[in-house]
């Protein structure tokens, strides 16, 4: 196969995929389905906020590391 034929390839995946897209956005009962709110349950919501928590904890002390590993490099 030549550098070509591989581009074209790529370039028809590309065309298809969009084609692809471009109906699933314009059918109704796919665009419903697509944009359509869960609700959030308790269970999900608590574990939102207990991996923001961990978040806002972790990303110091790693930072802080660095600091550290950076001085005594």
């Amino acid at each position: 196969m030549t550098s070509f034929s591989i581009m074209y390839f790529m370039l028809g995946l590309a065309s298809l995929f969009l084609l692809i897209l471009t109906i699933m956005l314009l059918h109704p009962k796919w665009r419903k389905g697509l944009f359509q709110a869960y609700p959030e349950t308790a269970r999900r919501s608590k574990l939102a906020h207990l991996a923001d928590g961990l978040e806002l904890l972790i990303y110091p002390i790693i930072w802080l590391f660095k600091i550290i590993a950076a001085i005594f490099k």
